[in-house]
């Protein structure tokens, strides 16, 4: 029986993730031992991969994402969030650190804890923006300039093409043109 069970089963212990899925009881279990839990590929990822293993496209969707699209013009994207849909949600049985910003659209948490468990932490970024894979930005920032010295930048200096002050002294040059100022 055992070995039957083993095998029957040996497609998702290949997988080798992080959690695993329960599509009866709507859980995604974290491994218990696993300290570090990335959202997007921890869960995320692995809920599409676990989906396409036997008939596990029969349960209801466990996980829905929202952001990652691309902004047009620069290798940025938007910053995903994730949402457990469908009253799935995820079970913390030791103490856990999640990185990724998870919410639920059924409980005010998306997590249920173990009644042993001692902490989850929730570590969320309040970024609206991502770095894309396949390019890189570069920035220039000047560790001494103040916010003063922003505030007091005189536009007349705003020589560089493109950047925001030459566009704003442009606009303002346009205002007072057609006399708005």
């Amino acid at each position: 029986m055992l070995l039957t069970t083993s095998l029957m089963w040996s497609e998702d212990w290949l997988l080798y993730h992080k959690v695993v899925f329960d599509g009866i009881n709507k859980l995604v279990i974290i491994v218990p031992g696993e300290d570090s839990i990335d959202v997007k590929v921890d869960i995320y990822s692995s809920w599409k991969e676990w989906l396409q293993l036997r008939d596990n496209a029969k349960f209801e969707p466990a996980i829905r994402v929202s952001g990652g699209d691309p902004i047009t013009g620069t290798a940025l994207a938007t910053g995903d969030i994730y949402f457990m849909q469908n009253s799935w949600r995820v079970f913390v049985s030791d103490d856990c650190t999640i990185t990724g910003t998870l919410y639920s659209d059924n409980y005010p948490s998306p997590f249920t804890l173990d009644v042993d468990s001692k902490l989850v932490t929730n570590v969320v970024s309040n970024l609206v923006q991502s770095l894309g894979f396949n390019g890189t930005v570069n920035t220039t920032v000047s560790p001494n300039v103040t916010p003063q010295e922003v505030w007091d930048f005189l536009l007349s200096n705003a020589n560089t093409s493109g950047s925001a002050g030459h566009r704003l002294k442009k606009l303002l040059t346009l205002a007072e043109f057609i006399g708005l100022k």
